[in-house]
């Protein structure tokens, strides 16, 4: 591992000067952290426990298995046998043992836990939110990432539910010790451990998803301080990681499948490339792995929902695509090389910092809605947060096309709720569509309900003809500036909401400030009441 995270070292263009000698600082100075766990994890104070719902599930027979899989299976129990990562047991159950071949020919074994599960109680401990994550790392310059080695492995079982692991083997029954991957609640169990041991530096110097470990920090000197006092904490916890998958001291890093540094957030380019590559689905199952890879970096793609909306429909009717190949006709062609286009070179998106003026921009279809957000950055060009897209449902297709705008609009104010709140943005959106709620003489509930929203956002409306946001490129195309845009005439004989005077006696504040806004946007001047409150 020393010899490969030199050379990774050496060659990567995003190491910044220095962080070669500072990765050998750190290998001779944390070699016992460095290397490989061979023994079992010491007392902590967060171990894995279980509680059942019902009934210990009964024991399976051993399977049958082939010469080259018995070899693989002895060698596991023998070698977790002498890392005291199993032992023999006389349990009641005994869950089936799996051979998974690997790329290479060579065998991973795993254990079938699922009648288990099925009877364990949910541990309700919530996994982090990679928005929320993201949030922290703006402004920073120096990107560390760390890997714990086989993290399930060095967590204990308590003592008591150890029997409820047992495994059934060919060469008797054993149970382990250590929690394995695809029990319930292990993630959950990782996570506790991670977020007692490094709770003074996450969200401040530091993020964590269960094994992966992000340092991101401002200033060189306590970028180093923090990497070192992290290694420093797993050593204590003799908690291992895996060299050859750390990064120290770099400009960009890999973090949960996303590339994310000094420029911002990407996507990682192999998984871009498998997108790319992806052959035309024949079945519901290829074509649901197919939209789950293209979702996972839906946040790249303008208008994601509006270009996978025909391929998606083929997932609500299984049986016409599994008997009929006819059904893959030219618009899921289309869509499909559409999303393999979009993702073949992936916008960088920003961070969003404290920072910088915020542009929302909606749009909505006749069976999508569409919204990005835009923050403006040091040298002054706006650059997207993020993009976001939902199809509409059967109802929401029926609406007017200004109430299918506003609905966009309020779409994206609570998909971004978190980036706007307690923040001053501009929306830029059709005012024309605006103003036909200002039309209405008896606000409906649902009016009252997206105007009492607009009303608890600090946002000023900026008028964008619809024709210029018609499609995926033109949406994604950032602001030039912040002036206003002439908005269309208005004709103020028609806006019954302002000119009679205590029609909507008994409106919130929040529905009167919401409406005050859409008025200011279409230039016409609220009559201001006492009375509407």
């Amino acid at each position: 591992g020393y010899d490969q995270a030199m050379a990774n070292v050496r060659t990567d263009p995003d190491a910044y000067p220095g962080a070669e000698a500072f990765t050998e600082e750190l290998v001779r100075g944390f070699d016992d952290v460095f290397q490989e766990p061979m023994q079992f994890p010491p007392q902590r104070v967060v171990e894995h426990k279980m509680v059942l719902e019902g009934p210990v599930p009964p024991g399976r027979k051993v399977a049958r298995y082939s010469l080259a899989e018995l070899d693989a299976i002895r060698d596991w129990v023998n070698t977790l046998l002498k890392k005291g990562w199993l032992e023999p047991s006389r349990s009641p159950t005994g869950a089936p043992i799996l051979c998974v071949t690997k790329p290479d020919g060579s065998f991973r074994i795993v254990q079938d836990f699922r009648l288990l599960n099925a009877v364990t109680k949910k541990v309700n401990t919530p996994l982090p939110v990679f928005d929320n994550l993201l949030k922290t790392m703006s402004g920073c310059r120096y990107w560390s990432c760390l890997d714990i080695s086989q993290m399930y492995w060095q967590i204990r079982i308590a003592k008591e539910d150890r029997e409820l692991c047992a495994v059934a083997t060919p060469f008797g029954q054993y149970q382990l010790t250590v929690m394995p991957m695809g029990l319930s609640g292990a993630p959950l169990t990782a996570m506790l451990l991670m977020a007692d041991l490094l709770c003074d530096y996450i969200g401040v110097s530091c993020s964590v998803f269960m094994d992966d470990i992000c340092v991101h920090t401002k200033d060189l000197a306590e970028h180093k301080q923090v990497v070192q006092d992290i290694l420093t904490i797993l050593r204590q916890e003799d908690l291992h990681v895996a060299l050859k998958k750390c990064s120290f001291l770099r400009k960009n890093v890999r973090f949960l499948g996303h590339i994310i540094g000094v420029k911002g957030l990407q996507a990682q380019p192999e998984r871009c490339k498998a997108v790319r590559d992806w052959p035309r689905p024949t079945t519901v199952k290829d074509l649901r792995a197919f939209l789950g890879l293209c979702s996972y970096y839906r946040r790249f793609v303008p208008l994601f929902a509006k270009i996978a909306g025909p391929l998606k429909a083929l997932l609500k009717n299984d049986s016409a695509f599994k008997s009929d190949s006819s059904v893959w006709g030219q618009s899921e062609q289309d869509a499909f090389d559409e999303l393999k286009l979009r993702l073949s070179q992936p916008p960088v998106l920003a961070l969003c910092s404290r920072e910088g003026s915020l542009v929302l921009r909606t749009d909505a279809s006749n069976y999508a809605l569409g919204a990005v957000l835009y923050q403006q950055s040091a040298d002054g060009l706006f650059r997207p947060l993020e993009f976001r897209s939902k199809r509409m449902t059967p109802a929401q297709c029926n609406y007017a096309a200004h109430d299918r705008e506003l609905l966009a609009v309020i779409y994206a104010l609570r998909e971004f709720r978190s980036y706007l709140i307690h923040r001053e943005f501009v929306v830029e959106t059709d005012n024309s569509a605006l103003s036909q709620i200002l039309k209405t003489r008896e606000l409906s509930p649902k009016y009252e309900r997206w105007l009492a929203l607009i009303g608890d956002m600090q946002c000023t409306f900026r008028h964008r003809p619809g024709s210029s946001m018609t499609d995926a490129d033109a949406f994604s195309r950032p602001p030039d500036g912040l002036p206003d845009c002439a908005s269309p005439p208005v004709d103020p004989e028609q806006m019954y909401v302002w000119s009679v005077e205590g029609t909507h006696h008994g409106l919130t504040p929040s529905v009167v400030a919401g409406l005050v806004a859409i008025a200011e946007a279409v230039g016409y001047e609220p009559v201001r009441s006492d009375r509407w409150i």
